[in-house]
């Protein structure tokens, strides 16, 4: 049997929030709004899932990364297959041309070198062994939806996997430096997209500032670690369950998000709550505001085997031997794994993140006030995201309960 490992895709992002600098600034098309709409309405489902059943741990994934992967299976699935995963993906009934073809232009627009110059790089290619037969028209979507770039290798030599390993690694910053175990003459296709993000925050936190904290974690243990403080002009907001800060970086595209849990108040129902309605609401409510911020610096790794989780979701045929990738190889083929990794620094100068997708496929047998002032420490548990406040797009969010952490 065959295997086709598919797409990974390393991102991140970073700068200030809509409310200090007024998201109608900026536009995109509406196909290219509508797969970052999409992509997050499968990021909340999916982060719900994930700290459902790991309440008290990190959880941190790459929305984009992994609705890209799968987004390029489903691209090369059809019937019942295809809709199932559409659903689950968040994607219209009547998925059209143009709607697949924003994934490229998300892409090229994610990549512009313009804020700041070279902060974001984005580097795809597909994998193939030297004796697969798969669709030329899947090949041509993945080169002209995903700009994707053909590569033919011997998958039966020992170094096959290393070759694909050390793309990734110079393509990630190193942060990611293996997405794929194995290779065997069994797999058929890999389609590897990296991403590798690294900016500097706008204002730095004074590193002399930085000093030993006691930092609550989602066990209820009590770790020492080096927080940092920043006063600083904010778009921030609070409310009876959060405070919620924007912390800008370079240029005036990306923002990361903390939303940190009132007392009496926890970090997984915080989680369950948002949705694309209350995301959209947070994250428009919020304002400039001056105040301290007491931020953590993080440094954790995360890894999960996703099949599981995807099948809660909906997408369950595609995992069977009756899933109908007839669009993608021949003779009839399913999902076999969906293997997600993703790496955060954050520390007084910037962030660096990044996120791998593999997906492999087997041939068959609340109201937010305006506050004057505030001060907001990070001693617990709290969400995270980046996000690209042009597109809308969530390349990264989760729930850090220790942010010292794997």
């Amino acid at each position: 049997m065959k295997y086709f490992a598919a797409l990974m895709f390393l991102a991140a992002t970073i700068a200030c929030g809509p409310a200090a600098f007024g998201q109608s600034d900026v536009i995109t098309s509406p196909e290219v709004r509508a797969v970052a709409a999409a992509q997050n309405g499968f990021a909340f489902d999916l982060l719900r899932r994930l700290v459902q059943n790991a309440p008290k741990t990190n959880v941190f994934i790459s929305p984009v990364s992994a609705h890209l992967a799968l987004s390029l299976a489903y691209s090369g699935a059809a019937g019942h297959t295809k809709t199932e995963m559409g659903k689950t993906l968040c994607l219209p009934a009547e998925t059209n041309q143009s709607l697949q073809f924003a994934n490229a232009a998300l892409i090229q627009d994610l990549t512009a070198d313009d804020d700041p110059p070279g902060c974001m790089q984005i580097a795809n290619s597909i994998w193939a062994n030297k004796d697969s037969r798969f669709s030329p028209a899947f090949q041509q979507a993945c080169v002209s939806d995903f700009q994707a770039s053909m590569n033919v290798l011997d998958f039966g030599s020992p170094n096959a996997a290393d070759t694909i390993n050390r793309w990734v690694k110079a393509k990630t910053g190193g942060k990611i430096p293996s997405i794929v175990d194995r290779v065997s003459r069994r797999d058929a296709l890999y389609l590897l997209d990296a991403v590798y993000f690294r900016a500097a925050w706008k204002t730095p936190f004074p590193a002399r500032l930085t000093e030993p904290q006691r930092f609550t974690t989602g066990s209820g243990a009590g770790k020492t670690v080096k927080m940092m403080h920043g006063h600083n002009w904010y778009s921030y907001g609070e409310t009876d369950v959060y405070q919620a800060v924007q912390v800008s970086f370079e240029g005036v595209r990306y923002y990361m998000l903390v939303v940190l849990p009132r007392s009496g108040h926890d970090l997984p129902s915080l989680a369950k709550s948002i949705t694309p309605e209350t995301w959209t609401k947070l994250n428009g409510s919020l304002r400039i505001c001056e105040g301290d911020l007491y931020l953590p610096r993080v440094t954790i790794s995360y890894s999960r085997e996703l099949e599981d989780d995807l099948k809660a979701l909906g997408i369950r045929e595609a995992f069977s031997p009756q899933a109908d990738f007839s669009a993608m190889l021949q003779p009839r083929s399913h999902i076999s794994r969906v293997i997600h990794k993703t790496d955060l620094r954050v520390d007084e100068d910037g962030a660096e993140a990044a996120a791998a997708t593999a997906v492999g496929v087997m041939r068959s047998t609340v109201r937010i006030a305006r506050p004057q002032a505030f001060t907001m420490v990070v001693d617990h548990p709290f969400l995270c995201a980046i996000v690209d406040r042009k597109t809308g797009a969530i390349p990264f969010i989760g729930t850090i309960n220790d942010p010292m952490g794997k």
